[in-house]
């Protein structure tokens, strides 16, 4: 399972750099509460056409992720503090594929 997930969602400097490209719509070089919680709908999206049966997360669990990460208290997240959040989701991501969908 977790090679699985690493190979679903990859968490190199490459893969990081690429979805901080990818998620920063206004092209400010951060990641602001919208465009991350964007960005992780889409993953999961992504995850479970891989057959990686998961929930995504709320978007008030999100944005306390985003809030913990946000190290200078600026409201949006440089690269940095992204790879913070990009772990704390790999660890979630895990957690929620190996818990049950509720009925």
């Amino acid at each position: 399972m977790l090679y699985s997930l690493r190979k679903v969602f990859p968490v190199g400097e490459a893969e990081v750099e690429q979805m901080i490209k990818d998620m920063d719509t206004d092209s400010s070089g951060e990641i602001d509460k919208h465009e991350l919680y964007t960005g992780v709908l889409w993953l999961y999206l992504k995850l479970n056409e891989k057959g990686l049966r998961c929930t995504a997360p709320t978007r008030a669990f999100v944005e306390e992720l985003l809030e913990s990460c946000d190290k200078n208290a600026s409201g949006t997240l440089d690269y940095h503090e992204f790879k913070q959040v990009v772990r704390h989701l790999s660890a979630q991501t895990l957690a929620r594929a190996l818990t049950p969908p509720p009925p």
